[in-house]
């Protein structure tokens, strides 16, 4: 049987927002609580996607100028009908951004290195596991790229589904790995594994479905 091509590049904010950034629009907050940056300084979101951690930089930080790069059309799409306009939004990666050196003082990513083709010296593969989410491979790449003082913590919030359709639906959007996966299979293929899903996830006495989603952070200075 020949394996399916994935495609799980964000191209769509809209899925994306429902299947992920909705998490992510709870994680953030926590992750700058924990960063503790002091106000009125100069923001930049590397792969700011649907304008999450950027939304939570304007309201918790009292940044002086705010920048989001993201390279995928969509996602900023979505950035850009979400955020103020003062914040600065530009298409492109982590190596092609529109930025003088020393133009910032804070530099933050959210759910981004495992989709850097290259993140520091030793070239992963996505395919392999997401090996950056475990706290020595994150510390490692960040020692490697000349970074001091790196810290590691675990940022986990409940994830709260009203049901089973509220579970699934998110993950028809094709946005993200699983949801890519879920989309190149044939439709016998999917209706088998939602209905594993449907018979393998606990069910609140509600009938809603409680899960713990876990982010890794990391914070170190230049």
């Amino acid at each position: 049987m020949q394996t399916p091509q994935l495609s799980d590049r964000g191209q769509l904010g809209n899925p994306y927002e429902r299947y992920v950034g909705r998490w992510s629009r709870r994680v953030a907050p926590a992750f700058l609580d924990w960063l503790d940056v002091a106000p009125a300084q100069r923001w930049l979101d590397v792969g700011c996607g649907t304008g999450a951690l950027c939304a939570a930089i304007v309201q918790h930080c009292e940044p002086t100028a705010l920048t989001g790069a993201e390279p995928s059309a969509g996602f900023l799409e979505v950035a850009r009908e979400t955020l103020p306009v003062a914040v600065t939004l530009c298409q492109g990666g982590a190596d092609t951004l529109p930025l003088p050196d020393a133009s910032v003082d804070v530099v933050v990513s959210g759910l981004v290195l495992n989709f850097v083709p290259d993140p520091a010296a030793a070239p992963l593969d996505e395919g392999g596991g997401f090996p950056l989410c475990h706290p020595d491979a994150l510390l490692a790449q960040f020692d490697e790229a000349g970074l001091r003082d790196a810290e590691v913590t675990a940022i986990e919030i409940l994830k709260r589904f009203a049901g089973f359709q509220d579970y699934w639906e998110p993950s028809l959007g094709g946005q993200a790995p699983a949801p890519a996966y879920a989309m190149s299979l044939p439709q016998s293929a999917r209706d088998r594994l939602k209905d594993q899903l449907k018979e393998a996830l606990p069910l609140d006495a509600d009938g809603g479905i409680s899960l713990v989603a876990r982010a890794r952070a990391v914070r170190a200075t230049v």
